[in-house]
C-alpha cells in the first residue's frame, strides 16, 4: 500500500512539475528520496499521510517556482527575444521585397525593359582595324529598352 501511494504521488508531481529537463529530473529524484525516507520511518501510510506531511503536488511546484523564478524568467526572455528578432528580420525582408516589387513596377510603367540575351554561336570576331573593340571582347549580355 506505501508504495502505491508512492507513484501516485511522484506520477501527480510529475504531471503537474514542468521545466528544464535536468532540473526536473533531479526535483523527482529528491522528492523520491524523501518520499522512501518517510514512508520507511512511517509504515501503512496513505496518500492522505503524505498529502499531510509534504503538501499537494500542486503546492509543491508552487514552492518550487518561487524558489526559481529569476532561472525561468531568463529563459522565458530569452526566447521572447528570438521570436521578436527573427519576426523582425521577417518584417524588413518583406518590406524589402515589396520596395523592390514597386520600383520595378514603376519602371516598366514607364517603358523601361531589360532584355536578357545569350548568344548559342560564337561571337563573330572584330575587324582588325577598329581600335574600340578588340577580338576578345564578348557582347553585353543584356540590352535596354526605353519606349517612350
Amino acid at each position: 500500500m506505501e508504495q502505491k501511494a508512492v507513484h501516485k504521488y511522484l506520477r501527480r508531481a510529475k504531471q503537474v512539475y514542468h521545466g528544464n529537463g535536468q532540473i526536473r529530473k533531479q526535483f523527482i529524484q529528491d522528492l523520491s528520496d524523501a518520499l522512501t525516507c518517510y514512508t520507511e520511518t512511517h509504515s501503512g501510510c496513505t496518500y492522505k499521510d503524505l498529502v499531510d506531511e509534504f503538501g499537494s503536488p500542486d503546492e509543491i511546484h508552487a514552492s518550487f517556482m518561487s524558489t526559481y523564478p529569476n532561472d525561468l524568467k531568463r529563459r522565458n526572455l530569452k526566447v521572447y527575444r528570438l521570436l521578436f528578432v527573427c519576426c523582425l528580420i521577417l518584417a524588413a525582408a518583406a518590406l524589402t521585397f515589396t520596395v523592390n516589387f514597386i520600383i520595378n513596377s514603376y519602371d516598366r510603367s514607364n517603358g523601361h525593359y531589360i532584355e536578357y540575351t545569350e548568344n548559342e554561336k560564337d561571337p563573330e570576331p572584330a575587324p582588325a582595324g577598329s581600335p574600340s573593340t578588340s577580338a576578345t571582347e564578348e557582347p553585353t549580355p543584356y540590352a535596354e529598352y526605353y519606349l517612350d
